[in-house]
């Protein structure tokens, strides 16, 4: 059983939708933060990419997720808030080769 939830500090990079309160999903409550910043980083060119430099948009604020379903995850709280961030390049700076 978890306890002290509210006092863990982690990172997870997400790799499914997960479901949220009240009834939404993750990557569409994610879409709608609001930008926070943006910033230029120098990316170096690799067999499938140009050298170039990338934009990357910050966005960040709190989702409320679900349990998941799985028996092993019956004792934890049925929600849990937490903040997520989003880092991404911005579409304006992607290149190809």
């Amino acid at each position: 059983m978890l306890t002290g939830l509210q006092q863990l500090g982690y990172v997870i990079r997400c790799r499914h939708n997960r479901p949220l309160e009240p009834g939404e999903k993750l990557y569409e409550r994610v879409e709608r933060f609001w930008e926070a910043c943006r910033f230029s980083v120098p990316v170096p060119a690799t067999e499938d990419r140009s050298a170039h430099t990338a934009v990357l948009k910050v966005k960040f604020g709190q989702a409320v997720l679900k349990r998941p379903q799985a028996k092993a995850s019956q004792d934890f709280p049925p929600t849990h808030t937490c903040w997520v961030v989003l880092v991404a390049e911005d579409s304006c700076s992607v290149v190809g080769k």
